[in-house]
């Protein structure tokens, strides 16, 4: 669950993971310290150092059968620019409730909430002009690892935004996937289905044909290459192609209209 609250200028990413060890919760936000191990991707890094100083608000809850905890960290973005800073930012003991809802409907996970500033950039997160939950989903799935271009159907994605004016919206997809040109636009095609369609009508009428309505006046013409076709249809020569079949690339391509 991704919470967007434009009116208090926050955002909350929940969880229905494993959730935090307990050492793990308390060296989440420690500079210089990582979970990772080997080429592993992901866990603590610098994302986390990110949201400990780069924000002076950051609650972090997390829950499971072994442990459960919650706390904030406050100033650290002050504290960051500080010609005199006093000791470390510290994550404290937080009594209020985890500020995204979601939390308390799972069993376990993690729920991590940062509010925007004058010192934060963003200052505001409505500069976009997006209000909506749909529209902002979108932006997600450009702008960050929701629109991974290596898809795994099986996370659920829900976006729920609170607009200035109170209004609420929620969105959700099945999948972390890329915002594909045929997913923003309608009226589209891919390349391969029109040269087969004209193919097709020249082998019957020969240069004398009409394309039908559904293949014109298109907003976008697009296609995707697997590695697979890659291979059959780019001459390669041995090493090459045991390039493609080892590193299974793929191409997506696209040319759309300016309007």
């Amino acid at each position: 669950m991704i919470m967007i609250d434009l009116e208090n200028n926050k955002i909350a990413v929940t969880d229905n993971g494993i959730g935090f060890e307990e050492q793990q919760y308390i060296k989440f936000l420690a500079p210089n310290f990582s979970f990772k191990n080997g080429n592993t991707r992901g866990h603590k890094g610098v994302g986390s150092t990110y949201l400990a100083y780069g924000f002076n608000y950051i609650q972090i809850s997390t829950k499971s059968p072994e442990f459960s905890a919650r706390g904030k960290m406050l100033n650290a973005k002050k504290w960051l620019s500080d010609d005199n800073p006093a000791s470390n930012p510290l994550v404290i003991p937080d009594s209020e409730n985890t500020i995204d809802p979601f939390f308390d409907e799972i069993d376990r996970g993690v729920s991590i909430c940062i509010k925007y500033d004058e010192t934060t950039a963003p200052k505001d997160l409505s500069w976009m002009k997006i209000s909506t939950a749909e529209n902002w989903l979108k932006v997600l799935r450009v702008k960050t690892g929701l629109g991974a271009v290596n898809s795994n159907p099986n996370i659920l994605i829900k976006v729920r935004v609170c607009a200035k004016d109170g209004k609420v919206s929620i969105a959700e997809h099945k999948g972390i996937e890329y915002l594909w040109i045929n997913e923003i636009l309608d009226k589209t095609q891919t390349y391969t289905a029109i040269k087969l369609k004209e193919d097709e009508l020249y082998k019957k009428k020969g240069s004398d044909y009409k394309l039908s309505s559904k293949f014109l006046n298109l907003n976008a013409i697009y296609d995707k290459w697997t590695y697979e076709r890659l291979a059959a249809e780019i001459s390669l020569d041995s090493e090459e192609k045991e390039i493609i079949r080892r590193c299974r690339p793929e191409i997506y391509t696209y040319m759309a209209d300016e309007k």
